[in-house]
């Protein structure tokens, strides 16, 4: 089994982003101009994903402090959806459907009214994108070739790609943390004031990719307000181990050194 299947939804976004706790407290040593920093953790999962969050501001540019305390700043989940107090659902499907293939498509909850149309054969079903995560996996395993020659089909039929499917996705993700998507503010945006905050974007990534694989996905978050600079790929693996280490804090530790007797 690997780290993958190992953690689905609340719990795998939360390791990834323990993992990601160094970064946030040696950046609030920094002296900086900016009134601090802001780290999204957006975890694209096969078929739901999920964000987490948590923010580091500074006093003054002197004596930078930590928001949350000296040790660990507060890391939360983002649940704020659309359809979400609804359904009490926090983590979206990441399926993609294309009313317009000229637009943007629509994904989370609000494919719900989608897949509960009373008319089924309004919807182009030529136009769902399911599961288009495993475009970026390795083709060894059967199932997975299987689904990426399904979706291969779909995508030479609209003229779409890997690259375009994933894009979207990060563009409908960026409308709703950070930009004005939907007609009306975006959670974050609301909550902080995003011009003084250094934005931060941590994606996990399942072992077994090619480096193009890696590649791509890293592209595809580099788009919009978000630039090469605010964008860092983080091995699930790794988080797996940060966040055991994280949560053994009863555990006797022994460190080893060749140079000790």
């Amino acid at each position: 089994m690997t780290a993958q299947s190992k953690l689905v939804g609340h719990s795998k976004t939360h390791v990834t982003f323990i993992s990601f706790q160094i970064v946030l407290i040696s950046a609030a040593s920094q002296i900086r101009r900016s009134k601090g920093r802001l780290i999204i953790a957006i975890d694209s999962g096969t078929t739901r994903c999920q964000v987490a969050y948590a923010s580091i501001t500074h006093t003054n540019e002197m004596f930078p402090i930590p928001d949350f305390g000296p040790k660990e700043p507060q890391i939360k989940d983002f649940v704020d959806w659309p359809g979400f107090n609804e359904q009490g659902d926090p983590c979206p499907s990441t399926t993609l459907y294309y009313p317009n293939l000229g637009k943007l498509p629509i994904t989370g909850h609000e494919l719900r009214g989608l897949f509960r149309n009373p008319r089924p054969e309004a919807t182009d079903v030529t136009r769902i994108f399911r599961l288009w995560k495993l475009l970026f996996h390795s083709p060894n395993d059967p199932t997975i070739h299987d689904i990426q020659e399904r979706l291969q089909r779909l995508m030479d039929l609209q003229k779409k790609t890997a690259r375009g499917l994933i894009r979207d996705w990060v563009a409908l993700m960026y409308q709703e943390l950070l930009t004005e998507g939907r007609g009306r503010p975006s959670k974050l945006k609301y909550m902080f004031d995003l011009r003084n905050l250094d934005i931060e974007i941590v994606v996990p990534v399942p072992p077994g990719r090619t480096a193009i694989a890696h590649d791509e996905v890293l592209k595809a978050f580099i788009q919009g307000p978000i630039t090469a600079d605010q964008v860092s790929l983080v091995s699930e693996p790794e988080a797996l181990f940060r966040a055991w280490v994280h949560d053994e804090e009863t555990h006797d530790w022994k460190v080893w050194s060749p140079f000790r007797n």
